[in-house]
C-alpha cells in the first residue's frame, strides 16, 4: 500500500495536479488542463488513477466532474521529499560565501 502510494505522488503531472488542488482547491479537469498545459485526456487519466489509490475525490455536477483533494498526506509526503532534495542538494553545493562590498 505505502509503495503504490509513493509511485502515485512521484509522478511529474500527478505531483503538479496534486500541488494545484492544495493551493486552489476543487476544480475540473478542463480547469487542471489548461492550468498545467496538459490534455484533457492526459490529466483525466491521471486523476483516474489518483482516485483509484483516494488521493484525490470527485463529485458529480451536472455533465462537468470536480475533483479536490481527499488525503492531505499526499501532498505531505511530496512536500518532505522536496525538502530533503533541497537539503540534499545544499549539502553537495554549499552557497559560496557572500563577498562584501
Amino acid at each position: 500500500m505505502i509503495a503504490t502510494r509513493m509511485q502515485m505522488v512521484t509522478q511529474p503531472l500527478r505531483i503538479r495536479i496534486i500541488d494545484r488542488l492544495d493551493h486552489v482547491g476543487e476544480s475540473s479537469v478542463q480547469q487542471l488542463a489548461d492550468a498545467l498545459d496538459a490534455t484533457q485526456q492526459n490529466v483525466s487519466r491521471h486523476l483516474g488513477l489518483l482516485y483509484g489509490e483516494r488521493v484525490v475525490r470527485r463529485r458529480q455536477d451536472g455533465r462537468l466532474v470536480w475533483y479536490s483533494l481527499a488525503d492531505a498526506r499526499a501532498f505531505a509526503v511530496i512536500a518532505a521529499a522536496g525538502l530533503e532534495v533541497l537539503a540534499d542538494l545544499q549539502r553537495m553545493h554549499p552557497p559560496e560565501p557572500e563577498v562584501g562590498g
